[in-house]
């Protein structure tokens, strides 16, 4: 499964709805092209956007990911069909480690206009099929998908814009030596047999039926009622997790997606992960993720947030629902705070467990006051704050033991107080929570 997860952007029920064929008219090379977007989507996404900054404009997330090399398999098989297989006789994909003999270059350059006729002479076929899909494919494509897609419009002069080219143009050729020496022997030959066996496959994966309400059918659009099979919310992170490695038995990891299938199933009462909304996710996130990792050895809330962000692209794919770009923007712009009060949190439960405390006489003062505290300012050990249920103001709580240094004004503080002397003071702290856990946690 996790290889599927990582691999499979275009499933073949989408690839044979939107190619305009009918299975008995699939081909080789429909089906090397079926191949190579997969494979493809699967690089771009893994193995060069997500070591781009945050803020590239070239990011995507995963279904565009799968989307763009969907454009870039639809301009490579009306390459092959117009140039490669059709008007040219030298047979490049073919036969990559040849070189081009002076009959041969001419032949190149009169299937090629001298304005359209990219790099020149070229002497290794390799190099050729190299330039030409640049030009043919790549290139354009690219500039119209972040044009009309992303709302930008890409210098293709600009190194990034470059090395992205290159990089796919690279990916193809490997997967045109890995799959096209035997698929594009035969280019034309049908190949309705494995596409039909590729689809008995997704078929009895996609088993199953849940009950739903008449509405809720209506929603799904024709053409993918093979959705239906994955629309419980439980089984969607049932599937999630199988198809995470990191989320084996002996991981903290996959204690936060157990807590989250509850999260979703008995405190949302979610029947159907399609209505899944992004605030519910970064509720979780910044409420019980935090909380769950607390008493845990190692910190993990980097590894539990880039599993999110993993699940959230996973279910955009997999289901009619769109969060990971509103998930990931969360992340970028409230993670450093979520991180910055865990830690307090952390260090304070580390110098303060909670069995010690509950064997101490602490544990039993009397009057004890427990809320969420907004933190209204904070001057050494002491902080002025309000609860955030009962509006009720203390303007001197001393919070001993715990690193004020850290903390913010609007931060919310779960914790116990107590009157001893004149002053309150900090009794037990459960949790420091940034201040945009507020809306969660009224």
């Amino acid at each position: 499964m996790a290889e599927q997860f990582k691999k499979t952007y275009i499933s073949v029920h989408e690839f044979v709805d939107s190619w305009e064929k009918e299975i008995y008219e699939l081909t080789n090379l429909d089906y090397f092209i079926f191949l190579l977007i997969n494979n493809l989507a699967g690089e771009i996404e893994t193995n060069y956007l997500s070591n781009l900054p945050e803020t590239n404009l070239l990011r995507l997330h995963s279904e565009e990911a799968g989307t763009l090399s969907f454009n870039l398999g639809d301009g490579l098989q009306m390459f092959f069909e117009e140039y490669c297989f059709e008007s040219c006789a030298l047979n490049c994909p073919l036969r990559m480690q040849d070189t081009l003999s002076n009959e041969e270059q001419n032949e190149r350059q009169a299937v090629f206009s001298d304005a359209l006729l990219p790099s020149g002479t070229c002497r290794a076929k390799l190099q050729c099929l190299y330039s030409e899909i640049a030009v043919f494919v790549v290139k354009d494509t690219l500039l119209d998908f972040y044009q009309f897609e992303k709302g930008y419009v890409l210098d293709e002069k600009d190194p990034g814009f470059i090395k992205f080219s290159d990089f796919i143009v690279k990916n193809i050729l490997d997967t045109i030596k890995k799959h096209g020496q035997e698929l594009l022997q035969n280019p034309q030959e049908n190949a309705s047999l494995q596409f039909d066996n590729l689809i008995k496959t997704d078929d009895t994966d996609w088993n199953g039926s849940f009950d739903l309400e008449e509405d809720e059918d209506a929603e799904i659009r024709e053409g993918e009622e093979w959705k239906l099979a994955f629309s419980g919310s439980a089984d969607a992170v049932e599937t999630f997790k199988k198809s995470y490695p990191d989320a084996n038995e002996e991981s903290s990891l996959l204690l936060l997606l157990n807590r989250f299938s509850e999260f979703l199933t008995e405190f949302l009462e979610m029947k159907r992960i399609e209505n899944l909304a992004v605030d519910e996710v970064q509720e979780f996130f910044t409420v019980i993720v935090v909380h769950e990792l607390l008493t845990i050895d190692k910190n993990l809330l980097n590894a539990a947030a880039n599993m999110f962000r993993q699940m959230m692209r996973f279910l955009d794919y997999n289901y009619d629902i769109q969060l990971s770009q509103s998930f990931d923007s969360f992340l970028s712009k409230a993670f450093p705070q979520i991180e910055r009060t865990f830690n307090i949190s952390r260090v304070y439960n580390n110098k303060h467990p909670l069995v010690n405390y509950l064997l101490s006489e602490e544990a039993s003062e009397p009057a004890l006051l427990e809320g969420f505290f907004e933190v209204l300012e904070v001057s050494g050990d002491v902080a002025g704050v309000e609860d955030i249920h009962l509006k009720s103001k203390f303007d001197f709580v001393e919070l001993i033991g715990l690193d004020t240094s850290q903390l913010k004004p609007g931060d919310i503080l779960h914790m116990q107080i107590s009157a001893k002397g004149p002053k309150f003071r900090l009794n037990r702290l459960e949790m420091v929570y940034p201040a945009h856990a507020k809306l969660y946690l009224n």
